[in-house]
């Protein structure tokens, strides 16, 4: 006789009333990371095995895995036992899930300690709705910003793209800080995982041996990697410098644009030639001021003035030229305040 749903109800009941979720409370966060993506995994594995012996395909028996450890209740359990798992395995997958609930809270727990951080990382992952863009606008900071009259005039880069700017620049700085959990813990290779076994009293129908088994220890792999790229720098507290690194990038990108005002961008010989002969007294004269104004920042300052220069004509931002040139960003500010005075406009 088939058990019923009330039985599968109070086997529910049974064990959580027995089960004692343990203390995460010293636990790192890469390891409840990794705790939490396994202990799914397990779960999941055992539902597949037990799908597969009825002869479904991996695919589908691989899907209903997957939804069915998020919420094993009675009926679920039911079908369960009807393809022949018995009762050790359901009360592995009940106790597992309260242990994934508690990991859960936990998690919850942490990422709340850096809520604005974590609100910033699912905005720019796209894992909410945004009923308008600016709320991301606002998160980073961003909502107000507006460009320079004479930006909008020389370009035409207005207010929206200095945002959208803002934005991309965002992203980018969110996915570097992914990629350095990832390379800091190790988990910057595609290597697959070895799932663990359940306990030996989980009675589970034999595994068969094939790339299946290779697929799901990658896959595993994979929600690893996505966990901590995603995870770790809210829990780390790097994403509640997102904003702060998106307005330098907005101050380092009008930086560049200015330097490239006053320095030009390098064009190929033949073209400067034919701008010369175009207008020689012109170019000539500002060819020699500027000249004159290097040849006299170089004598003032020495090598690093001449560093500095020469990285800013590579299209370099101040910060970065400074570093190149060995000197601090302050006195880089220095040498432009000056040369503005000097250089042809």
């Amino acid at each position: 006789m088939e058990p019923t749903l009330e039985e599968f109800t109070e086997l529910i009941n049974m064990v959580r009333e027995k089960h004692k979720a343990a203390n995460y409370i010293a636990t790192s966060n890469v390891d409840l990371i990794l705790e939490f993506v396994l202990l799914h995994s397990i779960a999941r594995e055992c539902v597949v095995r037990v799908i597969l012996a009825s002869e479904a395909t991996w695919e589908n028996a691989f899907k209903r895995g997957s939804i069915i450890v998020r919420d094993p209740n009675p009926l679920v359990l039911a079908q369960l036992f009807s393809l022949g798992a018995d009762k050790s395995l359901l009360e592995f997958l009940i106790h597992t899930r309260l242990e994934i609930e508690h990991l859960a809270f936990e998690l919850r727990k942490r990422l709340d300690s850096s809520k604005k951080g974590w609100e910033l990382a699912r905005l720019m992952k796209g894992f909410t709705p945004l009923e308008s863009v600016v709320v991301l606008f606002r998160a980073l900071g961003v909502e107000r910003i507006t460009a320079f009259k004479a930006e909008k005039a020389s370009s035409g880069f207005d207010d929206e793209d200095l945002r959208q700017f803002a934005v991309e620049r965002g992203l980018q700085h969110l996915n570097e800080a992914g990629t350095k959990s990832l390379i800091d813990t190790g988990f910057d290779l595609l290597q697959t995982i070895t799932i663990p076994d359940p306990p030996p009293n989980v009675r589970l129908p034999k595994q068969n041996d094939s790339i299946d088994n290779r697929v799901r220890e990658r896959f595993t792999a994979l929600q690893i990697r996505k966990a901590i790229e995603t995870l770790l720098p809210v829990l780390e507290g790097q994403t509640n410098r997102l904003p702060k690194q998106v307005r330098q990038s907005l101050r380092d990108q009008w930086e560049k644009r200015e330097a490239q005002k006053r320095t030009g961008k390098k064009v190929p010989v033949d073209r400067a030639m034919r701008i010369a002969e175009s207008t020689p007294e012109r170019s000539y004269s500002q060819k020699e001021l500027a000249e004159n104004a290097y040849r006299s920042a170089k004598k003032k300052w020495g090598e690093p003035a001449d560093r500095f220069l020469k990285a800013l004509s590579e299209d370099k931002t101040v910060e970065d030229a400074s570093k190149e040139a060995g000197i601090s960003r302050q006195t880089g500010q220095k040498y432009l305040r000056v040369l503005k005075k000097e250089l042809p406009r």
